[in-house]
């Protein structure tokens, strides 16, 4: 059994790998010919389709993945229509923002940029990876991710070898989102073969109930969110704007490296959410699953500096005198992050929603603390880049305060009588 799990974790890690090599070399593909101005603009799109899609998937992918394990076929199809409903109305409002904002932009270049961006969160967030999670196919679905950014580069290439006046920032969104349709259909088609047709209309208020129970994990998400790039905000706060490229590059790549716990926490999710009901026994699966994530987690933040400071060197020179300092604080989110998936998964799969969120707020505040004491603490000097330290430490303890706050959270419930647990 172990070694079947590991084998899955392994074929998911490996594709998520590969498709992080093609989005790195697509970034320096796109740096290099956008500009720097360009390049600005299309990061300005792509943030809208961030924004577009976390606001869709309202955080709800561990919650539904829960759901789709422990549910019968014709539950999960009845859900699925559900899903597709909520997605379907939370797209025209997405949609609809989208062309407020495009319509309010003082510049006509931006406009076009802002909505397509909006249009390519939406599409993106028509990919369900938790119905495959929920079959322990999260690899398949790693797959299908990596055809479309495989797809995404090749078409960026061509672009830029036989169409090279045609290169700029509305053109690569453009077909960022085509590549995205690739994945949706390929995501659809597997879901019809394993699951079958989704129960078709669902009713507008069951999708709204839906949105009611993922709110807990949506203000959750939020909130990791504003704790991962508090920094850059906090730095233009205190006037160290001048440092807020190196963290800028420092946070792409803990994050990219932090994507890493996505396939095995997934896997992970899904098998704990079969176990919910075994009690202790479920709490001692959960313990067990931490301290191997915690190993991994210490040894690749260790590992990360160096990583993260060859790539620098050889990729992204301008950054190379200032990142790798930071990196080997940033860096260590990656511990408390990967130790956290299996309690994460433990709290949700006990359908503790409102504690899970209420664990990413402290962790919020505490790093804000933190910020708010070493940012301003250390006097800016040429080349010192003391405020993005600051800053990346205060990401750290953050990430160290979930990790924390969630496992105190079992504990209680591992300490709770049983009189108290069926109140």
């Amino acid at each position: 059994m172990l070694a079947s799990i590991l084998k899955k974790i392994g074929a998911a890690t490996l594709l998520l790998a590969a498709s992080q090599v093609l989005l790195l070399l697509a970034m320096r593909m796109l740096s290099r010919r956008l500009g720097e101005q360009g390049y600005g603009q299309y990061g300005l799109a792509m943030s809208i389709g961030v924004y577009s899609f976390q606001f869709i998937q309202w955080g709800m992918d561990q919650f539904l993945t829960v759901k789709f394990a422990r549910g019968s076929a014709d539950e999960s199809r009845r859900l699925l229509g559900v899903l597709l409903r909520q997605k379907q109305l939370a797209a025209l409002v997405a949609l609809a923002g989208g062309g407020i904002v495009a319509f309010s932009a003082q510049s006509s270049s931006e406009r076009a940029l802002i909505f397509l961006g909006a249009l390519d969160g939406v599409i993106v967030s028509f990919t369900i990876p938790s119905m495959f999670d929920a079959r322990g196919r999260t690899a398949t679905w790693q797959f299908f991710a990596f055809l479309r950014h495989s797809t995404y580069l090749g078409a960026l290439m061509i672009l830029a070898w036989f169409f090279p006046n045609y290169f700029s920032p509305s053109a690569v969104v453009s077909i960022h989102a085509l590549c995205a349709v690739v994945q949706v259909l390929l995501d659809q088609f597997w879901i019809q073969r394993n699951y079958g047709p989704a129960l078709w209309p669902a009713p507008a208020r069951d999708a709204l109930e839906l949105w009611r129970s993922g709110a807990p994990m949506a203000l959750a998400m939020l909130a990791q969110q504003a704790m991962f790039y508090m920094g850059l905000p906090l730095l233009r706060h205190f006037a160290r704007d001048n440092e807020m490229g190196a963290l800028t590059l420092s946070n792409q790549f803990t994050i990219g490296a932090a994507s890493f716990i996505g396939a095995p926490a997934a896997i992970i999710h899904a098998r704990l959410a079969q176990h919910q009901g075994e009690g202790r026994a479920f709490l001692r699966r959960v313990l067990r699953a931490t301290i191997l994530c915690a190993l991994a987690g210490i040894a690749l933040s260790l590992a990360f500096p160096f990583i993260g400071g060859f790539i620098v060197r050889h990729v992204f020179q301008n950054f190379a005198d200032s990142t790798p300092k930071i990196l080997s604080i940033d860096g260590w989110r990656l511990a408390p992050i990967l130790a956290s998936a299996p309690l994460a998964s433990a709290v949700i799969c006990l359908n503790r929603l409102r504690a899970f969120a209420t664990c990413w707020i402290f962790a919020l505040l505490t790093g804000l603390a933190v910020a708010a004491i070493l940012i301003p603490r250390f006097p800016a000097a040429a080349g010192s880049y003391n405020g993005a330290i600051g800053a990346a430490s205060a990401v750290v303890a953050g990430s160290f305060a979930f990790f924390v706050f969630s496992a105190l959270l079992l504990a209680y419930d591992w300490w709770r009588s049983p009189a108290e647990k069926a109140a």
